[in-house]
């Protein structure tokens, strides 16, 4: 006995099926390719199409294939670049082709894509904050009339597939910025380690975390040495409170400071130091500690 209604029942599971694998490869994916193969999987298994491409924007902002399936290296490089949007654009809305001959495309571009044997189409845009960066695309052998639950899917499908490139680009920027920062910092360290004063950077708690040649030589410190290392011993006794109010002040409020004392150097002499310091402060605006430099004014 057939059940009523059991065809479609059975259609709408295989697209849920096939949405369930869909967030769950796009979730283990290392990589793009591992990603637009699960795209492609999907838009086959849920879609019905035989064949599936799938493009993003290039830098200068062209359409280029990253992943297809029955698909001719002649029609990927005749077709590359084709795109009813450009980089960028917002609101973007799903273009379906039921005949490509029925359309206004040029002559040229409906010749080559019937010589790839495909009559029905759909571009599907795909969306990251908002703007495309690029679009997913089905082919039919045949005329093909897309029916409602066939959108909605691509169009869940293609909502998917702009998750996972939002928190890929967002990794790949965040990597990006912490790269910078500690070539950065690295410059920093390179450039003030021999340069002619005193300079230093102490944590948020104000911890040292760097003394330049010219401070290390005066203290008496090494490298190694520098995690462990506190300056307020050095510190004048008669200076000692100022200074150390000062410069807990400056970390409490995350602001400039200028101080001026007296402080033994490695030989056990004093030396009268001008110390001028500023808030660092990460590139999300987190306060990271100070950054300092000694003047021997004695």
């Amino acid at each position: 006995m057939q059940i009523p209604g059991g065809e479609k029942l059975t259609e709408r599971v295989d697209e849920l099926s096939a949405l369930y694998v869909l967030t769950d490869r796009l979730y283990r994916a290392k990589s793009n390719h591992e990603a637009f193969e699960a795209g492609l999987d999907a838009i086959r298994d849920g879609l019905g199409c035989r064949r599936a491409s799938m493009l993003l924007f290039d830098d200068a902002g062209v359409m280029r294939f990253v992943a297809w399936r029955g698909l001719s290296d002649s029609y990927r490089h005749a077709l590359a670049g084709h795109s009813p949007w450009k980089a960028g654009e917002r609101n973007a809305e799903p273009i379906l082709v039921t005949d490509i001959a029925e359309t206004s495309e040029p002559t040229s571009v409906k010749d080559r894509i019937a010589s790839e044997g495909i009559v029905g189409l759909a571009f599907i845009p795909l969306i990251a904050q908002g703007e495309v960066v690029g679009k997913f695309m089905t082919y039919y052998e045949q005329k093909h009339s897309f029916a409602g639950h066939e959108l909605d899917l691509a169009m869940t499908i293609a909502r998917q597939i702009g998750f996972y490139l939002e928190r890929t680009r967002a990794e790949e920027a965040r990597k990006l910025a912490e790269d910078e920062l500690r070539a950065s910092e690295q410059q920093f360290r390179l450039m003030s380690e021999h340069a002619p004063v005193m300079i230093w950077t102490c944590d948020a708690s104000g911890k040292c975390t760097n003394l330049n040649s010219m401070l290390r030589e005066f203290w008496g410190v090494t490298s190694e040495e520098i995690p462990t290392f506190s300056w307020h011993p050095t510190i004048h006794p008669d200076d000692a409170a100022d200074i150390g109010a000062r410069m807990m002040d400056a970390l409490t409020t995350q602001s400039s400071v200028t101080v001026q004392g007296r402080y033994k150097n490695h030989k056990g002499e004093y030396r009268v130091l001008l110390t001028v310091a500023r808030p660092h402060f990460s590139t999300k605006g987190q306060f990271r500690g100070l950054i300092g430099v000694n003047v021997d004014i004695t």
